[in-house]
């Protein structure tokens, strides 16, 4: 519910709000599911979407990298989950002007 709420902020574009429920997903997942479990992958995600929002991409990027961690030690290198969350990345990295580690990302 915590996940669901942060989303719905988020696209009112109350992204301070969303950031605290979602934050307050990914403690209830971290603390019921463990720290390496694909839903806290998912509440990093929607954590990296709001801080894209507002223009913290060094935020962003954070997130995105633990969530990449993760994904990359439940999954392997070679799922969609993984292809997704390096897309995201690239995009940070565009936006941070780093074309270069974009590129890396979409390779």
């Amino acid at each position: 519910t915590m996940n669901n709420i942060g989303i719905v902020l988020e696209s009112m574009n109350d992204c301070n709000e969303a950031l605290k429920y979602h934050r307050e997903a990914l403690r209830i997942r971290k603390k019921h599911l463990g720290q390496d479990h694909l839903k806290v992958a998912n509440s990093l995600d929607n954590i990296a979407g709001v801080f894209q929002k507002q223009n913290n991409v060094d935020k962003a990027s954070a997130a995105l990298k633990e969530a990449l961690r993760i994904r990359i030690s439940k999954l392997g290198n070679d799922h969609l989950e993984v292809a997704t969350t390096l897309f995201g990345m690239g995009i940070v990295y565009c936006d941070k002007g780093d074309l270069q580690r974009a590129m890396d990302c979409y390779e």
